[in-house]
């Protein structure tokens, strides 16, 4: 008996057999809408992406929509990484139970990659995943968003022989790596090691610009933190020299922390009605509408999506020399000299010089349009996932070079 003839077809990263009676022509037309309505589906790049908080998924949530236009499928799974490794059971076993459901939806065989962020520091869990990824075939990307401060701060408390044990890992299974800049890749190289990785930047969801910022009073605004490595005191310092010469601006800090060491200098300088730290909002959004530029005062910074924020409305960011920030600004915005505070206040006061409608700074929209939007993101991304990517930040490259490489991006 002659058999009837057979089609694979591939999909979710498995091969399907699908056999064809040559006498049913029915089968002919039911494999042609299979392939019509099952095919997106099919030839879409699965992934699993794991994230520990909530801002570091932002830019890969931001852009989902763009990323399924390009064939790319993502499922989130949020765990929890170390956070002072608790010792009560309720929260041990939830933890337990995150990872577990990660692993058993790599070992499902319907990802095709995995973005996973670098502080799965434990070696514990990153042995299980890579081992299990490799066993599967999904391909792994380690997303580095953090600066080296932070990789230095995870070092000191997972430990000394857990943090060799996860360089170790790296080097055994070499996965790709994504940065988010080239001063986070400079960071990682230090830290861990890594030798290359495909610059894929951040990205926030895009907003209309609002063409009045406030300027009775004017806002000068900060979304951060209230953390040592943010720097709060420096803002504090550039406030000073700027309200001592003009007579009505504010600057508000966005962003959850204690400040109870701030309260006390800010009242004994007279600027506690001056400079307001509002806390954590959920939409950052509002106050850099409102305000007239972004001051960013961090030592130490992997890119902050304040900046893209801030660029999407078309406002001017400014930024000290050597972080991420600076690395995604270019020309739309201003670098200054590493905590030189007065050059960072003179820049605020020329601004607040010029008219309200001369302070929307469209090349910063621009750039924004060009680089930290979901749609060039996406492209970026999906560029790397797909094998078609040619720009790779190396260790021998030099950062003009680096820097030529990513504008081509």
């Amino acid at each position: 008996m002659r058999r009837s003839p057979s089609h694979w077809l591939r999909c979710n990263n498995r091969y399907v057999r699908v056999g064809l009676n040559a006498h049913a022509p029915e089968a002919s037309r039911w494999l042609g809408a299979f392939t019509r309505t099952q095919g997106t589906a099919c030839m879409q790049h699965r992934g699993l992406v794991a994230y520990d908080c909530a801002q570091y998924a932002v830019s890969l949530k931001a852009a989902q929509k763009e990323l399924g236009d390009l064939g790319l499928s993502l499922n989130f799974f949020h765990y929890s990484y170390f956070r002072g490794f608790p010792r009560r059971p309720k929260v041990l076993a939830r933890f337990a139970l995150q990872e577990i459901r990660i692993l058993r939806a790599l070992r499902s065989g319907s990802y095709s990659f995995a973005i996973i962020p670098a502080q799965i520091v434990r070696s514990r869990l990153l042995a299980y995943f890579l081992r299990t990824a490799r066993k599967h075939r999904v391909d792994v990307y380690m997303y580095w968003h953090d600066c080296r401060w932070i990789l230095g701060k995870v070092r000191d408390l997972v430990g000394e022989h857990d943090f060799e044990r996860f360089t170790d890992l790296l080097e055994a299974y070499q996965p790709q790596h994504l940065v988010v800049s080239p001063s986070a890749f400079a960071d990682a190289h230090r830290v861990v090691g890594i030798q290359e990785a495909h610059c894929v930047w951040n990205a926030t969801p895009r907003t209309p610009v609002h063409k009045d910022p406030d300027n009775d009073p004017p806002i000068i605004v900060n979304v951060a933190s209230v953390q040592l490595r943010k720097a709060p005191e420096l803002f504090v310092d550039i406030a000073q020299y700027v309200c001592a010469r003009h007579p009505t601006v504010k600057f508000v800090w966005v962003g959850g922390g204690s400040i109870s060491e701030l309260r006390s200098y800010l009242r004994a300088a007279g600027l506690h009605e001056r400079v307001a730290f509002v806390g954590w909002s959920d939409d950052p959004g509002t106050w850099i509408s409102r305000s007239s530029a972004l001051l960013l005062t961090s030592r130490s910074e992997a890119f902050g999506l304040g900046v893209a924020q801030a660029m999407a409305t078309a406002r001017t960011v400014i930024a000290f020399a050597g972080t991420g920030a600076s690395d995604a600004l270019k020309d739309s915005g201003i670098v200054v000299q590493r905590y030189d505070t007065v050059a960072a206040a003179e820049t605020i006061l020329a601004i607040l010089e010029r008219p309200v409608g001369d302070r929307i700074n469209s090349s910063a929209r621009q750039r924004y349009e060009a680089m930290f939007s979901p749609e060039a993101f996406a492209k970026r991304l999906a560029g790397v996932l797909k094998g078609r990517s040619e720009v790779v930040l190396t260790v021998t490259n030099p950062d003009a070079e680096q820097s030529r490489q990513i504008e081509r991006l």
